[in-house]
């Protein structure tokens, strides 16, 4: 994401006192992604011992701020980000409940293979990368025949597979960035639909995990295309 070359205006127009962006934004979502955010730095950190303290530290932070947010969250009667993640991970219609049969007495728990294309992440993904749902990709291969519907599918288990193997979701190619994505949908639920682009940039320069300068032009043109998206995915609910 390119950086910002001029210094945004935090002004108001004379004659106006807008209240600072933190007091519009709920501050448990704040402290969650905030928590994220320093979570992700951790990484950074080559230093055992510093590493530990950190870590430490970090755990007892997080725990507060988890709970916390996870408070807020039940207190949602309509919640919008429910909605979406609701969307993009609704099985077929001829998909039943997820059965795992339980572990013969007395032995360890057994890992079961899984289907990768059952996993919330892939369709997170199928998402991200395009724009539509894992059934709307289903339903042009299976029914409509579309052999490019085909090759998308084939390039999502590619970037399933480099998750499980050496990627981060920040190496894929997505039309949506995870962090973004989940922060400007689950935004809406907590204030941030309610902030300038200027101020919206701030605000994830403070508690995006990505740890970049965030551009107010970019945000105006992120903002309504993951709306759309989403409007559309909560339309077909």
């Amino acid at each position: 994401m390119s950086a910002i070359k001029k210094k945004r205006s935090s002004k108001a127009k004379s004659g106006f006192i807008r209240e600072d962006w933190r007091g519009r934004v709920d501050p448990a979502f704040l402290r969650w992604w905030s928590s994220r955010k320093e979570n992700a730095a951790l990484g950074k950190i080559t230093d055992p011992k510093q590493f530990e303290q950190k870590h430490t530290d970090w755990l007892r932070k997080a725990a507060a701020a988890n709970r916390a947010f996870n408070e807020a969250v039940r207190q949602k009667k309509n919640s919008v980000a429910t909605k979406i993640q609701a969307a993009i991970v609704k099985p077929l219609d001829i998909e039943g409940p997820l059965a795992i049969p339980p572990p013969p007495s007395g032995r360890d728990a057994v890992f079961y293979p899984m289907n990768p294309e059952l996993c919330p992440i892939f369709r997170d993904i199928v998402f991200l990368k395009y724009g539509i749902t894992f059934r709307d990709l289903i339903w042009q291969i299976d029914i409509e025949k579309n052999a490019t519907a085909h090759r998308k599918l084939m390039a999502v288990h590619r970037d399933y597979w480099g998750l499980l193997t050496k990627k981060r979701f920040a190496d894929l190619k997505l039309k949506f960035s995870l962090d973004h994505f989940q922060i400007l949908t689950s935004g809406l639920d907590f204030g941030l639909d309610k902030l300038t682009p200027d101020e919206l940039a701030d605000c994830l320069d403070e508690i995006c995990p990505c740890s970049q300068k965030h551009s107010p032009e970019y945000l105006k043109k992120l903002c309504p295309r993951i709306k759309r998206a989403c409007n559309l995915l909560t339309e077909n609910q």
